[in-house]
């Protein structure tokens, strides 16, 4: 839902908790989904799962399963999601790697855990699929 991920940002909503972004709307169905659904092969369309948007039109020819999958990975890496903040040197702007995100250490629910596990899930497909996602 593009409207309700566009509202949450635009409300300042950051917190796994209250945030409905695109990261936040996709771990619920997927996060449940047995860990080889992850491991198959891709369909004839190049996707995993099926895709589409509450309120678009839109056919998933791979387009939208690739969309979907670039931009849970930029939620977790930008300002208006935070379970993940920048490191140390990015908070300072000193040093190497100011571009990196380390795990937000306040962020210790079981359901954020499940997020930080899910995360990886994605890091899986995202190299066992080729998939080259914009990971930080």
């Amino acid at each position: 839902d593009n409207q309700a991920a566009f509202a949450s940002m635009d409300a300042g909503k950051v917190d796994p908790a209250v945030s409905k972004c695109l990261f936040v709307q996709c771990f619920g169905p997927l996060n449940s989904a047995p860990v080889a659904k992850f491991r198959c092969k891709l369909d004839e369309k190049a996707r995993l799962f099926r895709v589409s948007f509450r309120g678009e039109d839109g056919m998933d020819w791979g387009g939208l399963f690739r969309d979907a999958m670039t931009r849970m990975v930029e939620d977790c890496f930008s300002d208006h999601f935070n379970l993940l903040i920048p490191c140390p040197n990015a908070r300072s702007h000193n040093g190497v790697n100011t571009d990196k995100y380390i795990p937000n250490p306040i962020h210790t629910s079981p359901r954020t855990v499940q997020m930080f596990e899910f995360l990886g899930k994605l890091m899986g497909i995202s190299m066992r699929h080729k998939l080259y996602l914009p990971f930080e």
